[in-house]
């Protein structure tokens, strides 16, 4: 019997061939069924020429031609993660799972919308495709674009709890996730914003420049004087733009200026 992603490819086949292929017969014996690594395997070269030509398209940016040839790789691509995933020893029939995610990851990245990066990433990973921490901050990062709502951030909490279960760490846009997450939260923000600034200084989590501005948005007391002073200074240590950082400094430095004339006059 043959199997269905063998079908479905088969029919491929068909399809671009006007309906006439002399060699069906020898392609059927290639695709039957194996007790071997995978119960499918996909021994026919045509298999592999499927995925690298999605995988041509994407590295080519050519977003249009990569969604369309995706429709068709999908079984191919849940036989190789099936093989990658069960296999115990090499096979010359194999993909390696990293050449799967990297697949992934650029498919990802041509996603114009957050609802199909969304879509696209839980597609791949019920395939089976296996995803990394790259997978992961560019479906959050695309989540988090703009203004996040509130079910955009709830799905990025949902993302980080998997992805630390997965082994992997915190990066900037779990950070960011939290800090939205946070900034919703008016009577325990500043101090989340503190903690938040502790995982990132300790675990060296990269940033980008406007990243900060969260962890300046503290109330304008001496209190915070010391979590201020060591933005600043770990900001100038990592490169930051020198301006960035003092314009921040100074715009919360004369918030505290001006919050302790008011309770002077």
């Amino acid at each position: 019997m043959v199997s269905p992603p063998a079908m479905s490819f088969l029919g491929t086949l068909w399809r671009r061939s006007g309906g006439r292929l002399p060699t069906l017969g020898p392609i059927i014996g290639w695709l039957q069924p194996s007790s071997g690594l995978l119960g499918v395997r996909w021994i026919s070269s045509n298999a592999l020429s499927t995925l690298e030509l999605l995988e041509k398209a994407a590295y080519r940016s050519e977003r249009r031609q990569a969604m369309k040839l995706l429709k068709e790789a999908r079984p191919v691509l849940r036989s190789y993660a099936k093989a990658a995933k069960t296999s115990d020893s090499p096979d010359s029939s194999a993909v390696p799972a990293q050449r799967l995610t990297d697949v992934m990851n650029k498919l990802l990245a041509l996603c114009q919308t957050k609802e199909a990066i969304s879509s696209l990433f839980m597609d791949l990973v019920k395939d089976g495709v296996k995803p990394n921490q790259r997978s992961y901050a560019l479906v959050m990062g695309a989540l988090l674009k703009g203004s996040p709502k509130w079910d955009d951030l709830k799905v990025v909490q949902k993302l980080r709890d998997r992805m630390l279960s997965e082994g992997f760490t915190d990066n900037r846009e779990t950070v960011l996730g939290q800090l939205h997450l946070a900034s919703l939260q008016t009577s325990t923000r500043a101090q989340q914003y503190v903690t938040l600034w502790t995982q990132v200084r300790d675990n060296g989590i990269a940033l980008q420049d406007a990243d900060y501005a969260y962890f300046f948005d503290v109330p304008p007391t001496s209190d915070f004087e010391g979590h201020i002073a060591d933005v600043v200074s770990t900001m100038r240590s990592r490169g930051v733009d020198p301006a960035v950082a003092d314009q921040l400094r100074q715009k919360w430095t004369s918030l505290k200026e001006k919050f302790e004339n008011d309770n002077h006059s």
